[in-house]
């Protein structure tokens, strides 16, 4: 049962324009990438559903599925969900401030399990301007790995805060990013918190959940 989950989001043009410049890189990187890494990645589906058998959870799930892999996890309050990219998932918040993606890492890029050296020298080659704030230890699925926060450069200068983290899973390696203005980054990891907390890797086959009580 999961308890006591509390959740709490600036303009849109500098959302879009910071959004647009981790694509931009992104497809850079996908771009060299591509001569070493294979290409049969399987597309990343998402079905989110609002009420599920035997839960009285106050959220929506959302429902995984990458090949033979199943995930699930809690959708924040109000977040906007976006599937349309078939390597990751995006949470949106109402006002576009906090941007939450869960996605299948790359290959090529992860180079194996992630150090906490190893994911600094990662963000540095991967966002413009880096300017490290700290490195944490994030949980999710019952294990625990590095996680990484970071100030960095957008287009048009605009400065914003993510953390990021990779799992490894029986199916591949997944990261975890949340990217926000720097003065909504606490508001936004409460909102990492709940998706990587309820965060779960499908069972024979099968997916696996939080269940929520209707007991006080």
């Amino acid at each position: 049962m999961l308890r006591n989950l509390f959740l709490s989001g600036r303009n849109l043009l500098f959302y879009a324009s910071g959004i647009i410049g981790v694509v931009l890189r992104a497809n850079a990187a996908e771009t060299e990438d591509a001569a070493v890494a294979p290409t049969n990645q399987p597309a990343m589906s998402v079905a989110v559903h609002a009420k599920v058998e035997g839960s009285f959870m106050p959220y929506r799930y959302a429902f995984i599925t990458t090949g033979s892999a199943k995930y699930t996890f809690l959708v924040p309050d109000r977040y906007r969900v976006d599937s349309s990219d078939p390597t990751n998932v995006k949470l949106i918040s109402p006002d576009c401030s906090c941007f939450i993606a869960v996605g299948i890492g790359s290959s090529s890029a992860i180079g194996g399990a992630k150090t906490a050296e190893s994911l600094r020298a990662y963000v540095t080659d991967h966002y413009s301007d880096v300017q490290f704030l700290g490195d944490q230890v994030v949980c999710a699925n019952g294990q625990c790995v590095p996680g990484v926060d970071f100030n960095w450069k957008a287009d048009m200068d605009i400065t914003r805060t993510t953390r990021t983290a990779f799992f490894p899973t029986a199916n591949g390696t997944l990261e975890f990013t949340l990217t926000t203005s720097p003065e909504k980054f606490q508001m936004g990891l409460n909102e990492l918190n709940l998706v990587m907390l309820t965060f779960r890797t499908g069972v024979n086959g099968r997916f696996d959940y939080v269940i929520g009580s209707n007991q006080p």
